[in-house]
């Protein structure tokens, strides 16, 4: 996987134990028929991403992961997102914001139990989107957000480089 991409994670000013988590660069990727690239240059590619949490961010109960919850304090209703631009001069963009399902919409971390999610023996962040290319953002069978991040694991004011960033490329049971 290539991946330029970088996270970085900040507390707000004057709102303890509240966070902020931006994600952007540059990863590989594109559109997937069934496990494989489908043969499209207009999706195969480098991606360039720009995506912000700070609606609902913070730390998961009695653990060190970071998890957000958009409905969490949220009087206005502001959405985290951000936008996704695919290959080429002429690649499409796409607005994408996270999509609740169950008690968050992105996680990162190393799960409650510190093992890593899915089998990865380190640090990841997965949640789900909605994206589209204008408003209002569709909810897609296909719309994972999962990627592993290389150690060190960034702390609040620190920026960490995501070993594999995008949209995952297979519809994962929900958690």
């Amino acid at each position: 996987t290539i991946s330029l991409a970088k996270l970085s994670i900040a507390e707000l000013p004057n709102v303890p134990n509240r966070y902020v988590i931006n994600m952007f660069g540059e990863v590989y990727g594109g559109l997937t028929d069934g496990n494989v690239y489908a043969n499209d240059p207009n999706y195969v590619g480098m991606w360039s991403f720009n995506f912000t949490y700070i609606v609902g961010v913070g730390k998961a109960f009695a653990d060190d992961d970071y998890v957000v919850d958009p409905d969490a304090s949220n009087p206005n209703n502001l959405m985290n997102g951000g936008t996704i631009t695919g290959p080429g001069p002429a690649g499409p963009t796409y607005f994408i914001e996270d999509d609740k399902d169950g008690e968050y919409s992105f996680r990162l971390g190393d799960e409650n139990n510190d093992q890593g999610h899915q089998g990865y023996n380190g640090f990841s962040g997965w949640g789900w989107l909605k994206h589209g290319l204008t408003p209002p953002l569709q909810d897609v069978p296909l719309s994972d957000w999962l990627f592993t991040i290389r150690d060190p694991f960034p702390t609040p004011g620190t920026t960490g480089l995501l070993a594999v960033a995008g949209l995952a490329a297979a519809r994962r049971r929900r958690s």
